[in-house]
């Protein structure tokens, strides 16, 4: 019995920890998602396509380790960024200081269902692995929607529901998403999806697992 609620403890610090990381252990959790998040990135960035001199916001970036990948995929970008940890402000910061003195990273330590930037001031606004961990979407997507310009896309990228099923951490505050459910909660809140698309993580596919290790990608527009 020990055993198991010492199991239970684990997952459900981790899932805290994904969720805010903090201390020592939000450091690691900071590099874990590095790792498992990479794939991710790559597969947003191929979706979204980005244009030379588009303003860029990421909610939830984590340490900031894929920031420089983000401002290579196109010329000029401004790219700004919110994360609800002041631990991931603060270490993306110190992996970054040369993009922020450069202007070309602003960074804010906040919740995107607060969002403090005028409106219609942003092209393109992403968010991964983000999503399960708003209690309320709808407070978020309103923000996002007032924050983006007209035409402006907004971007999330999830594991598949099935997949996060499969994962013991998941059973505290998250709420996993199918794409079409994603969808629902977008056309609810006067955004207009545009694309959907899913992958299967490279180097999973010779794997013998209980099911593909998938993931999706959503793309809305405000379109009035």
């Amino acid at each position: 019995m020990f055993s198991r609620l010492f199991k239970q403890w684990k997952w459900k610090r981790l899932a805290r920890q994904l969720r805010r990381p903090a201390g020592n252990a939000g450091k690691e959790t900071g590099i874990l998602m590095n790792r498992s998040n990479q794939y991710m990135y790559q597969f947003t960035l191929e979706q979204m396509q980005l244009k030379d001199g588009d303003q860029v916001l990421e909610i939830g970036f984590g340490n900031g380790h894929f920031f420089p990948q983000v401002l290579s995929a196109a010329e000029n970008l401004s790219l700004y960024g919110i994360d609800y940890s002041p631990l991931m402000v603060e270490e993306t910061r110190r992996a970054n200081s040369n993009l922020i003195q450069n202007g070309q990273l602003q960074l804010i330590n906040g919740n995107s269902d607060a969002l403090p930037y005028p409106d219609q001031y942003f092209d393109v606004i992403f968010c991964i692995n983000v999503i399960y961990f708003w209690d309320q979407p709808e407070d978020h997507l309103k923000e996002i929607r007032r924050v983006l310009k007209t035409g402006g896309r907004f971007f999330a990228t999830c594991r598949s529901k099935e997949n996060m099923a499969l994962m013991p951490f998941t059973r505290w505050n998250f709420k996993p998403y199918t794409a079409d459910e994603w969808e629902t909660e977008l056309k609810k809140n006067k955004l207009t999806p545009f694309l959907k698309e899913s992958a299967i993580e490279a180097g999973f596919q010779d794997l013998q697992l209980p099911i593909e290790p998938r993931q999706w990608c959503v793309g809305a527009t405000r379109s009035d």
